[in-house]
């Protein structure tokens, strides 16, 4: 739906291109809306404020079709919870630029992977998400797909607070990890969490390293009989603020 700047396009640092308060929906009242990408992001050095790119979790009822969910004579929904085959939208986000930043990112229920980041020295402030309804564990979680992912190629990139969520209404789905990334020093992830809402399955752990024809896993399930868990740092021992947010946190504790 949008595509931002030229692949190979380094932008400016001291002019950054800036998007904000976008909110972009595929679906819903068009159940037959198509689209690859709702945001691709080729140049570099742009920054993002409170983006809403999402794959309606709705469609439209058809004539003479019932009401798909409140029922009762008082209140009739005018819409059904969405299909597989309605609304096709792959991703949410793609990034290809360097040094791109995004306070406030809401990326739901595409049918791959929701945001998925090529560029380098990458930044994430705030990150929500809520994975598919209507997908399968063949049509996604042996497919890889996940709720954030960093390209292998990928050597910097930073995160701080990222929340995934899964509600598998049909069927049941277990993703191996919320969060997929390479194991390489110069990538943090600091305070990732994962909560299983309702439905089937749910997330095996909070975050990947793909190792050969296996996924490493940091942080537990979140399935319906353990519904939370919490990353506080990811890849802690490669975060060199680690001692001082430590430090900081101890010293709160201390004074209070």
């Amino acid at each position: 739906l949008i595509e931002w700047g030229a692949v190979g396009d380094r932008g400016e640092a001291d002019d950054p291109g800036f998007l904000f308060d976008i909110f972009a929906r595929v679906g819903g009242d068009h159940a037959e809306a198509e689209t690859g990408t709702v945001l691709k992001i080729n140049s570099g050095n742009v920054i993002g404020d409170h983006l809403w790119l999402w794959r309606a979790d709705h469609a439209k009822l058809q004539s003479g079709e019932a009401p798909g969910w409140f029922k009762s004579s008082h209140r009739q929904s005018q819409y059904h919870l969405v299909q597989s085959y309605e609304a096709k939208a792959q991703h949410g986000l793609e990034v290809y630029g360097d040094d791109v930043t995004m306070y406030g990112l809401q990326v739901e229920h595409f049918l791959q992977d929701q945001t998925v980041w090529h560029g380098e020295r990458g930044r994430t402030y705030f990150y929500q998400c809520e994975l598919p309804y209507d997908v399968t564990q063949v049509t996604f979680a042996d497919r890889g797909y996940t709720g954030y992912k960093v390209a292998d190629a990928v050597s910097n990139h930073t995160t701080y607070g990222v929340g995934v969520y899964s509600f598998f209404r049909d069927v049941r789905v277990s993703v191996p990890a919320a969060v997929l990334v390479p194991k390489k020093p110069g990538i943090r992830f600091v305070n990732a969490f994962t909560r299983y809402l309702d439905g089937y399955g749910g997330m095996e752990s909070v975050m990947g390293f793909a190792s050969l024809t296996r996924i490493v896993k940091e942080g537990g399930p979140s399935l319906k009989e353990n519904p939370t868990n919490r990353l506080p740092f990811g890849l802690a021992a490669e975060i060199p603020e680690i001692e001082e947010i430590l430090g900081m946190m101890t010293t709160s504790t201390t004074t209070t």
